[in-house]
């Protein structure tokens, strides 16, 4: 039995600037909805990153370290414990001493200076 097949072939349409200019648009639509998306839906997609960094997934650990800024409180706290606490620190501290030091030789000159003022001067007839 022969068939009688007829071959079409389909014209592809003109691309036209209109055509280009829709397909960024496209492009920026779905960023601003996959946006919106994980907005509406961020807590649900951060309970099952929990999940699965419980189950032991290393990727999603990482992940929602990542989100969380794990990685940068660590590296903050173990900069502070490997190089103690800073110069800045230590002048700071050494110069309240210090202002307390000079408050309180003033607040004992002026006891003293009172103390000299209210003695009763012998005069030496």
């Amino acid at each position: 039995m022969v068939t009688d097949k007829t071959i079409t072939t389909q014209l592809e349409p003109e691309v036209t600037a209109k055509d280009i200019i829709r397909k960024r648009t496209t492009a920026k639509q779905f960023r601003k909805k996959a946006k919106a998306q994980i907005e509406k839906n961020y807590e649900a997609i951060l309970d099952s990153l929990v999940g699965k960094s419980i189950d032991g997934s290393i990727q999603h650990t990482r992940l929602l370290f990542d989100l969380g800024g794990v990685k940068e409180e660590l590296e903050e706290s173990s900069k502070e414990r490997k190089l103690g606490p800073s110069l800045g620190r230590l002048l700071l501290k050494d110069a309240a001493e210090f202002r307390k030091r000079k408050e309180a030789e003033k607040a004992a000159k002026l006891v003293a200076a009172a103390a000299d003022s209210s003695r009763p001067v012998k005069s030496l007839n």
